[in-house]
């Protein structure tokens, strides 16, 4: 008994003796921060978003593993408008891993003054996206979605009642306007078309603009302009009317 009491306590103090000569001689200090953007976003300014966290987190190289707070790492990079939260690990014997998770974008909005914005499902208006991005979302433009929050939103549940396939389809918009008297106007991808879609019932009008456009191209015909600000009814007018 009194033999494995021995053994076991010289095991331990040879481990705690080696532990601290690596520790001493720097083994455990950080020598990689591995920055990611989560699988899930991976079109969403993912460069620019590990650059800024690996600039963030530069200050912290050659510290010790366990002697950096994972507190102070996440305050550091939530901080960032774009990111809705963050998964931090230690990693042994000298890495931190670090998942960023941004905040979902549904939208862009081109602003003359500030360029072009990424809208957030809940209507927020992010940072100035890069010209080296490459997301194709439908561009809300006009001043007033540059101004009212509420009709951003508006914006946004629009679009989630619009289909992801179809002839009428999330893909096919390129850009969103409103006017006070027609409500949402739709410009369609490829097509010239304008879409006047009002300013409620969305679900439904995507319903019978979608057979519209179904007979239309049966018919071998072009619309100019569908307008659906109707109950019941879609008024088209094709491309060689006045």
């Amino acid at each position: 008994m009194l033999r494995k009491l021995l053994l076991v306590s010289f095991c331990f103090f040879s481990g705690v003796a080696v532990l601290g000569f690596a520790t001493y001689k720097g083994f455990f200090n950080i020598s990689r921060i591995n920055v990611a953007v989560t699988s899930e976003n991976q079109s969403f300014d993912t460069e620019n978003l590990v650059d800024e966290g690996d600039k963030k987190l530069k200050e912290i190289m050659g510290q010790a593993l366990f002697g950096v707070s994972l507190e102070s790492i996440y305050s550091k990079l939530i901080s960032d408008p774009r990111l809705k939260d963050i998964k931090i690990k230690r990693k042994f014997p000298n890495e931190i891993g670090v998942e960023l998770i941004p905040k979902q974008v549904v939208l862009s909005m081109m602003s003359f003054k500030h360029g072009l914005h990424s809208i957030t499902s809940s209507g927020s208006i992010l940072p100035v996206k890069l010209s080296k991005q490459d997301i194709d979302l439908p561009i809300l433009r006009g001043a007033n979605f540059h101004k009212e929050q509420a009709l951003r939103k508006k914006a946004v549940a629009l679009l989630r009642d619009i289909p992801d396939r179809g002839l009428f389809s999330k893909q096919n918009i390129s850009e969103i306007r409103y006017e006070k008297k027609n409500g949402f106007i739709l410009h369609l991808v490829n097509r010239n078309t304008l879409v006047k879609l009002g300013k409620d019932n969305f679900l439904q009008k995507s319903s019978f603009i979608e057979r519209a456009m179904s007979y239309l191209e049966s018919q071998r015909l072009e619309g100019r302009v569908i307008d659906a600000r109707y109950s019941k009814k879609v008024v088209v007018k094709l491309r060689n009317e006045p």
